[in-house]
């Protein structure tokens, strides 16, 4: 999702009918636990590289000639 897709604002216009059309609640809803997921998602990634650990010698992986 590209940053003005997340910024948009959602509106619910509403509409009484008897019965209520679940299939477009329903897609609403999973929309929202979507975005929902997704935002978690990047956050939970910034966090992760913001708190990586830098290489050192013991972290790298082995070179070829390491394995002669």
């Amino acid at each position: 999702m590209s940053k003005d897709a997340s910024l948009r604002n959602i509106s619910i216009r509403s509409i009484r009918k008897n019965p209520p059309d679940y299939t477009k609640l329903g897609r609403a809803l999973i929309q929202l636990a979507q975005a929902k997921a997704e935002a978690e998602a990047q956050a939970e990634n910034r966090n992760n590289a913001d708190s990586s650990v830098p290489p050192t010698d013991e972290n790298q992986p082995e070179t070829p000639e390491d394995c002669v």
